[in-house]
């Protein structure tokens, strides 16, 4: 039944990482840095506003020991991510012009993924400010998730309300 579970398992993780392309990579980043950084902040919470200190005595040191390793890797190289993500972003702005060079322009590649700079610097500079955020609010870092949440609800039925009632458009984006 182990050996089912655990192939089944595998499968399932196989089919989901064939549809990953390399424009996805960044979105698993953010995604995998924000839960890391969402369990970081409950944890705080509950050993410092709940005062339950004996959950830090069930966590083995060595998890302690990564934890704070990993944490300082976030700290020593976050400045340099957003760093990038804003060098990248203006680099692109030059490369995605050689879809109008003349040797260039009948590429499908170049055609096709020259300005995905912006695309990465974008990723790139929402991660950084992920952990930015996470470094100003604390242990409330779950409740700005919470309250972005709520501001995108707002927002769409605001927007609604305005197509509906006045015939207003936004087009895709807010």
């Amino acid at each position: 039944m182990l050996s089912f579970l655990l192939n089944l398992g595998n499968k399932i993780t196989e089919e989901k990482f064939k549809g990953i392309n390399v424009y996805h990579i960044l979105h698993y980043v953010w995604l995998i840095v924000t839960y890391y950084l969402v369990l970081n902040s409950l944890y705080e919470f509950v050993i410092h506003f709940l005062e339950i200190k004996e959950l830090a005595q069930l966590i083995p040191a060595a998890i302690t020991n990564y934890n704070s390793i990993t944490m300082s890797f976030f700290q020593q190289w976050i400045p340099f991510t957003f760093i990038l993500g804003v060098g990248l972003f203006v680099s692109a702005i030059f490369v995605s012009m050689a879809k109008g060079i003349f040797f260039t322009k009948n590429s499908g590649i170049i055609l096709n993924h020259a300005d995905a700079g912006l695309f990465f610097s974008k990723w790139l500079m929402i991660i950084a400010s992920t952990y930015y955020v996470y470094s100003w609010t604390g242990e409330f870092f779950p409740l700005l998730l919470f309250s972005l949440l709520l501001l995108t609800f707002s927002l769409e039925k605001l927007r609604g309300f305005l197509e509906t009632k006045y015939g207003i458009t936004f087009g895709n984006g807010y």
